[in-house]
């Protein structure tokens, strides 16, 4: 169905309106993912000074990596969720509102429209090294600066200590999971 020309004011209205809601919930996306990188680096931190104190513990590298998969995990699926609204943008709202105002869309709507470039590339080569370093290496490092300290002692392990294992179990698939996330959200 055609609008008439009549219409075509009180449909830019809605689509502009609806425009606006999704750059909210956009940029409310992105909010959440930055408090959880803060909470993330804040656990991380916490941590980190009590290994460099010596008071790491088994339920504190355990932790570390529950909170990295948590948190990379949030991080990615939020993501994957402002690609979609910048997607329905681009290509719903952008060309109907175009066809509308009989204007481009891309430079209607530039910031969604337009990829980039190779500043693009750029953002997102720095965005995938900040994250590699925050919930890859990070964790990794933290891992095994614990490891001589007692934290999973060779002598617990051959003990079959239910605590050692279970600590064992949760670093190595807080690991996998993390690589595997990093790996396919991510990279």
């Amino acid at each position: 169905m055609q609008p008439n020309n009549h219409d075509e004011p009180q449909i830019l209205n809605c689509l502009l309106a609806d425009y606006q809601a999704l750059k909210t919930e956009i940029s409310r996306r992105a909010n959440l993912q930055r408090l959880a990188v803060a909470a993330y680096l804040a656990i991380l931190g916490y941590i980190l000074r009590a290994i460099a104190d010596r008071q790491a513990s088994v339920f504190l590298i355990s932790t570390l990596w529950m909170a990295t998969v948590a948190a990379l995990l949030f991080f990615a699926r939020e993501n994957r969720e402002i690609v979609h609204l910048n997607r329905l943008i681009r290509n719903i709202l952008g060309p109907h509102v175009g066809r509308l105002v009989n204007a481009d869309p891309a430079l209607l709507f530039p910031s969604e429209i337009n990829d980039g470039g190779l500043d693009g590339s750029r953002r997102s080569s720095l965005n995938c090294t900040f994250l590699g370093l925050i919930f890859l290496f990070a964790p990794l490092v933290a891992t095994l600066f614990a490891s001589p300290g007692g934290i999973i002692e060779i002598r617990t392990i051959f003990a079959l200590e239910l605590r050692s294992i279970l600590s064992l179990v949760i670093v190595g698939a807080g690991a996998l999971v993390t690589a595997w996330l990093f790996y396919y959200e991510v990279w």
